[in-house]
């Protein structure tokens, strides 16, 4: 297997071990930023839930200002990719 390896992809062969621990920081960065993500959108979600108008403690001024965090940070990627 590691000959065929070698015959298709000489570069990977050779830097085999920097391959591998580029994918292992690969996967860390990946789910340490999916799990920052995941915990942001749960209290953007929470915030906007509970201040909506009939949520359970409405409160119009943080439901405004998340709203508009949100939509901001929405847009960025775009603008990016405008870019």
């Amino acid at each position: 297997m590691m000959e065929w390896i070698e015959r298709i992809a000489p570069n990977l062969y050779a830097y085999r071990d920097r391959f591998f621990t580029s994918c292992q920081a690969t996967g860390e960065m990946f789910v340490k930023a999916g799990l920052i993500a995941f915990v942001v959108g749960m209290l953007f979600g929470v915030i906007l839930v509970v201040t909506r108008k009939g949520g359970i403690s409405e409160n119009p001024v943080i439901y405004q200002i998340a709203n508009l965090l949100i939509n901001v940070f929405r847009a960025i990627p775009f603008i990016i990719l405008l870019i």
